[in-house]
């Protein structure tokens, strides 16, 4: 295989690689993330709301109607936002 195809093949590697995240369904992910954030923390969360990625060079996560309990010592939710960003600078 000479240096032209070994490019050819990295180049088209990376746009179906960017291509498939690009068109995922981020909101599939919900469950994933809402399990991982409870078991890291100890509190529920629930993501009632839309998750979008957008990805650039400074790729973001919004999640809409997010939902976090307190501990069990606490009382009431400890977090209800109907709108959440999170920003990689």
């Amino acid at each position: 295989m000479n240096p032209t195809q070994k490019w050819l093949i990295g180049v088209a590697g990376f746009l179906i690689v960017f291509g498939a995240l690009y068109f995922l369904d981020w909101n599939l992910l919900r469950p994933y993330i809402a399990r991982k954030v409870t078991s890291a923390t100890g509190r529920s969360l629930t993501i009632n709301g839309d998750l979008k990625v957008h990805l650039s060079l400074r790729p973001r996560i919004i999640a809409n109607d997010i939902v976090m309990g307190n501990a069990e010592w606490g009382q009431g939710v400890l977090l209800n936002e109907n709108f959440i960003r999170i920003l990689k600078r």
